[in-house]
């Protein structure tokens, strides 16, 4: 039978997390809905007080429970879905760095995804990108899902990037993002990444 009684240290990282969301995120929530800017305050406060680092993808990666990460990001999305994402999104790639990468590798890259407290970082990770919509159909929602490329795929990332919408600045750190990961693909081919 499977055990869900939380640890203290989730308990407290739970807590943490959703002392975080109601002080730091709500408060904000509302100017980077309307500005579409990306949460860089936000990110250092909590890179500040740890709830973004290296080690709290550690915590969640020794859990055999299995339940830090998700009590934490779900403290964070309490606080705005959006910004929790902006906290939570270099997870994706550096959990796939932990597992299928080197020692060397996740030594050397890890520190430049997260940054340090003075200096955040975020990473990203995507081979495709996928754009799902939802519509009524008499009594059923019907999902439909279409893989996107090109210029469909930078303008989709974008606005995911800014939050709501496009701009300018979110679609040249889309450009950027996706330039990076093909070039990092390339060099992963060869065996060089």
């Amino acid at each position: 039978m499977v055990d869900f009684t939380l640890t203290d240290e989730q308990k407290s990282m739970r807590e943490m997390a959703h002392d975080f969301a109601e002080k730091e995120i709500r408060p904000v929530a509302p100017h980077y809905d309307e500005t579409e800017e990306f949460p860089w305050d936000v990110l250092k406060k909590a890179a500040e007080v740890g709830l973004y680092s290296i080690d709290v993808y550690m915590q969640a990666a020794q859990d055999p429970s299995g339940l830090t990460l998700p009590l934490i990001t779900e403290e964070l999305f309490w606080g705005c879905a959006g910004i929790g994402l902006a906290l939570t999104g270099t997870g994706l790639p550096l959990m796939s760095l932990w597992n299928t990468g080197t020692p060397e590798q996740l030594a050397a890259w890890a520190p430049r995804m997260i940054g340090t407290p003075e200096a955040p970082q975020v990473a990203a990770f995507a081979d495709a990108q996928v754009v799902v919509e939802k519509r009524e159909q008499g009594k059923r929602t019907v999902a439909s899902a279409q893989t996107v490329t090109g210029e469909e795929r930078v303008r989709e990332l974008s606005r995911m990037l800014a939050g709501v919408g496009e701009s300018a600045h979110a679609r040249s750190h889309a450009a950027e993002l996706l330039e990076a990961g093909h070039t990092f693909k390339q060099a992963r081919t060869r065996g060089s990444a």
